[in-house]
């Protein structure tokens, strides 16, 4: 209880706040602020930002992310879901875009307003500045609902190197996060040091600057240990100076 942590450490999410009026986002973000909430992981589905080819949206976020930084709380924001136009034809499920490309494309929209130079903060000098450093390129692609029915670790990765320089290109000074990664033994997952493995071999080192794992677990026991083999798998493929971000964990007090 008494190590130092970095500032940040300490996040939810919450969704209701993200979808609540402005009144309900005052008052619950007033709440967490005093509990030590500094972080706030939410997606941002690119579905509802980019409604036409080419337009992004974002006065929703605008207000949202202003919001936030007024109760001096960060956004971790998960890039994510492709709107029917940018995913391949004829699918419904939650796949990833036909091209990297586009998805740069709205990363860099999104690191532009606001990121560390955005121009948000340039047009909102009454909000306290807090910007986004940190960004999730996805959200858990060794689940089939995630990755069109087939997680593919290459195809993934080939995501990621894209789109995270693409984020440098606009921040470099970015913090670049995998997808939040789980240990899952649902149907059709990709177990978790499987799915490593292979993201290693098709040359993952270069393409994050942390490694997101969503460690469910039964007790804080099973959780490190869990931690403890990713950490000895990194350190395997050369990749000591990664580290490794808890960005989902949920906790019942039964086990």
């Amino acid at each position: 209880a008494a190590a130092r942590v970095p500032s940040g450490f300490v996040g939810v999410t919450s969704d209701d706040v993200f979808a609540g009026a402005d009144d309900y986002r005052t008052a619950n973000l007033s709440a967490q602020a005093a509990i030590g909430v500094q972080t706030i992981r939410q997606t941002f589905d690119w579905s509802t930002i980019e409604r036409q080819p080419g337009v992004y949206d974002l006065a929703y976020h605008d207000g949202y992310v202003a919001k936030a930084a007024a109760h001096g709380i960060r956004i971790l924001p998960v890039l994510f879901n492709p709107p029917g136009f940018r995913r391949p034809a004829h699918r419904r499920a939650t796949c990833p875009p036909r091209s990297n490309a586009d998805f740069a494309r709205f990363a860099q929209a999104l690191v532009r307003r606001y990121g560390r130079s955005g121009s948000l903060w340039r047009e909102r000098p009454d909000v306290p500045r807090r910007p986004i450093e940190a960004w999730q390129i996805w959200n858990e692609p060794n689940l089939p609902v995630y990755w069109c029915g087939r997680p593919n670790a290459r195809r993934y990765v080939a995501m990621q190197r894209v789109v995270g320089r693409a984020i440098e290109q606009v921040d470099r000074g970015a913090h670049i996060l995998t997808a939040g990664l789980p240990a899952s033994r649902l149907r059709g997952s990709v177990p978790l040091e499987r799915y490593l493995r292979s993201m290693y071999r098709a040359g993952a080192r270069r393409t994050f600057d942390s490694l997101a794992i969503n460690p469910y677990a039964k007790d804080h026991r099973q959780m490190r240990k869990l931690l403890r083999s990713i950490r000895r798998l990194m350190n395997r493929h050369g990749d000591r100076r990664g580290s490794i971000w808890v960005t989902e964990v949920g906790w019942g007090d039964r086990g």
